[in-house]
Formats: C-alpha cells, sequence, structure tokens
C-alpha cells in the first residue's frame, strides 16, 4: 500500500510542470506562478487540474486506506480523498479563491489566492512582487490572476571552463577562477585555461618561482633548477612593490630588507601585471581574486597613501564606487500600497538625491518612510563607499 509521502511526492512533481514558486518581495516564503496555461480539469484517472471544476490531486491509479495520503497539500486543487481504495481528485478552486499556503509557509499579513491552481501571493502592482534581487529576473503582477509571475533569471556564463560562474544579489554576474590553493592559477585538468600542475599548493602553478623545495614549482618538468628571486614584501601580504629590491637565494630571507619595519617579510611572488602590491604599507590592499574584491568596499581611504590610489584596494588601477547612479528627486511621489487586512508598505524611488558623491564623502540620500506618513525622508548621513 503506498505511503502518504509517496502520494505527497507524486502529487508535488505533478504539480511543479504547470507552474514555477520562487521569492517575491525579499521572503523566501512568497510564491510565484508562471506564466503557463491553467492546465486541463482532470476527471477519474486525470492529473492535477487547474481550472475549477473536477480534477486535481492523486489520480484514481494510486492506492489507498485513507484520505491523509490522497492530500498533495494543494489547497487550490481541491480536496482528495480515498474512494474504494484509490485516490479520488477534488474539485479545483477557481482562480481568485482566497486560499492559504500549504504548512502555514506563507508570509503574515499577505493575501494569497488561487491562480492557475497554485496558492500564491496576491499582488496590486509589478512592485508588490519585486524581491530586490537581479539574479532572479524582473518579476511582474499578472493583471489576469493578479499574482506574482517570476522573471527570467539571470543567466552567468563566460564560457570559460576555469572559471565558476556565480551571481550576486546586488551586482549581478561575476566569475570566480577555479583554484582551490589560491594561487592564482586554475588545474590544468580543466583544459587549456589551467595553467597549474598541482592545484592543491600555492607554490605551484606554471611561471611560478621555482624553490629549492624538491619541488616541480613551474610545471616545466623540472625540479629545483633555479635558486627563486625573493621580493620585499613589507606588509606580508604576499605581494610586492613595482621597483621591489630583491635576493636570489634557496631559502627565504630571515631578516627584513632595511627599507621595511621589524616585521617586514619577503615574497617569491615576481611584481608584475596582475601581482604587484599598489600601497606596500597595508597588507589590506594587495591584487585580490574576485571572491576578495566582492567585500573590499570601504567607506576610508587607504591610510597614507596618495590621492592617485587612496581608494584602489584591489590594486587594479582603478576607484570604483560601490553606488555609482543617483538623482532621485527629493520631492518625487511616495505611494501607499495595501497588502490586504488594512495593511500595507510605502513604496517610491530611492537613492542619491544629487549626483552620486565621491568616495567616503556623505551624500544626500532620498527614500519613502512609513513612519512619516508615507512622505519622503532624507537621511544625510550615507557614505559613498569604494575599492
Amino acid at each position: 500500500m503506498a505511503s502518504r509521502s509517496f502520494a505527497r511526492a507524486l502529487a508535488l512533481s505533478l504539480l511543479a510542470a504547470p507552474f514555477a514558486h520562487v521569492a517575491c518581495g525579499g521572503d523566501d516564503d512568497r510564491q510565484f506562478s508562471d506564466t503557463g496555461g491553467a492546465g486541463g480539469t482532470a476527471g477519474a484517472g486525470g492529473g492535477i487540474g487547474g481550472s475549477s471544476g473536477s480534477g486535481g490531486g492523486l489520480d484514481g491509479g494510486t492506492p489507498c486506506s485513507g484520505n491523509a495520503e490522497c492530500d498533495d497539500e494543494n489547497p487550490c486543487n481541491g480536496v482528495e480523498t480515498c474512494s474504494g481504495g484509490f485516490c479520488a481528485a477534488g474539485t479545483a478552486l477557481g482562480n481568485g479563491t482566497t486560499c492559504t499556503p500549504s504548512g502555514g509557509s506563507g508570509d503574515a499579513g499577505a493575501e494569497y489566492i488561487c491562480a492557475n491552481g497554485a496558492c500564491v501571493g496576491k499582488c496590486e502592482s509589478d512592485e508588490d512582487c519585486n524581491d530586490n534581487d537581479l539574479c532572479t529576473g524582473t518579476e511582474v503582477c499578472s493583471a489576469a490572476t493578479n499574482s506574482c509571475v517570476s522573471g527570467a533569471p539571470l543567466t552567468c556564463d563566460d564560457n570559460d571552463a576555469c572559471t565558476e560562474d556565480k551571481c550576486d544579489p546586488e551586482q549581478g554576474c561575476y566569475f570566480e577562477l577555479m583554484d582551490k590553493d589560491g594561487d592564482g592559477h586554475a588545474d590544468q585538468a580543466l583544459g587549456s585555461c589551467g595553467t597549474d600542475c598541482d592545484d592543491n599548493d600555492p607554490d605551484v602553478y606554471q611561471g611560478a618561482p621555482e624553490l629549492c623545495d624538491n619541488k616541480d614549482n613551474n610545471c616545466n618538468g623540472q625540479t629545483d633548477e633555479l635558486a627563486p628571486t625573493w621580493y620585499v614584501d613589507c606588509d606580508g601580504d604576499g605581494f610586492a612593490p613595482a621597483g621591489a629590491a630583491s635576493v636570489q637565494q634557496c631559502s627565504e630571507p630571515t631578516t627584513p630588507h632595511a627599507s621595511c619595519t621589524s616585521t617586514g617579510k619577503w615574497t617569491a611572488k615576481v611584481p608584475a601585471a596582475g601581482t604587484t602590491d599598489c600601497w606596500d604599507l597595508d597588507p589590506n590592499v594587495r591584487p585580490m581574486t574576485a571572491t576578495e574584491s566582492n567585500t573590499a568596499w570601504s567607506p576610508s581611504p587607504i591610510s597614507g597613501a596618495p590621492v592617485s590610489v587612496d581608494y584602489d584596494y584591489n590594486c587594479d588601477g582603478l576607484e570604483e564606487k560601490r553606488w555609482p547612479t543617483g538623482f532621485v528627486s527629493t520631492s518625487a511621489a511616495c505611494t501607499f500600497q495595501f497588502t490586504g487586512g488594512g495593511l500595507g508598505y510605502c513604496s517610491g524611488a530611492a537613492g542619491w538625491s544629487g549626483a552620486s558623491p565621491a568616495c567616503g564623502a556623505t551624500g544626500t540620500y532620498s527614500s519613502c518612510s512609513l513612519l512619516s506618513g508615507c512622505t519622503r525622508s532624507v537621511n544625510t548621513s550615507a557614505i559613498q563607499q569604494c575599492r
């Protein structure tokens, strides 16, 4: 005899075919429907129906011993029953019928309706459905069903076998090098883009300085054929500045260079394009991986650095603003959006009220506030972060 979990799994797999569910409005429990058809009604032996009338639930071929085994936990396709030892579909609810998400998983205070056979969040405008996530695409409110419809997820693919395609909700696509040992080189097993013959050792990759360590550091098939050159690394971050003093010997020098403090170190990484430290007095300022750069934003300049590089924490030669756009009027309209039951929220454009301020500068940030009676309020303490 089929178990309740089997019946539920079968029903949910059938339901997934015409509908998709994703997060809405910033709450992971809000459900979306897709733009597919309403689905057909089902009689005896039919599938899960999306329109009103008979149908829905598990089909008549599923054996059962009680109603609970036939419940697919979808309120919109009716109540399934066990009849004559087999599951019988319920009567589907029509579009717009109020419903409660299964298991009480919905947003507190939000209203849910049946739309094409699924219990989804009710909406009045596209803004109700926006989840503020670039990766999930643009969500819209269906005028036909007053329910949220998910957008097309952002496709992140740089067609590079050596990078991992990722998406950040605020910044969008970025591509992280598949580099287990963090030496800036991918495993050569990935193809021609990989230049690391031992991706478990950060001292081994094509072009690495050959160390006296009984390893083929530069992946040329030879071991310890050259003593490495050591470069001054005063802040100990593993990168040397352009023009750094150097010595060639098998072992790393044990004392700091005269140009450093007593904590200065040395590195065998050649200061070249992409590996040159632009400020060798701060270990937080250095060439970075994509993952490191994604968290390198700062509201403060690099201490002691000249203006030309005082925010270039990732040493890429640029000073990038975290929030580069602005021009939202301090008098722009704010709108109160009802969500049902006398509840709602205040919506409207938000951003810098003028030009985006300079790195580290305080700008006027304009936004809507429910606490001020759904009127525009001004925040004057926002600081532009840069990297």
